[in-house]
């Protein structure tokens, strides 16, 4: 994700990061498949606390939904 989003640091305001990722499940059609589209949010650093430290597990009840009600949502971990 690091290489990705440096990637786009010229299309993107230098002061922005990501701070929310979700997978497409619209696509997948087998449980090991790459997904073809991931979701993600970026926002300006100056917007929230720098102090904050994101080690949830995606997606986040209540805020993610599945794309495709006939697949499952995918989950994502980060770990340090």
């Amino acid at each position: 994700m690091v290489k990705f989003s440096k990637k786009l640091k010229p299309i993107f305001i230098d002061d922005s990061e990501l701070v929310h990722i979700h997978i497409n499940n619209y696509s997948i059609k087998e449980i090991d498949q790459f997904p073809e589209a991931i979701e993600l949010t970026f926002s300006r650093k100056s917007l929230h606390d720098q102090n904050l430290i994101n080690n949830k597990d995606y997606p986040i009840k209540n805020l993610n939904f599945p794309n495709s009600k006939r697949n499952e949502d995918i989950k994502i971990t980060f770990v340090e």
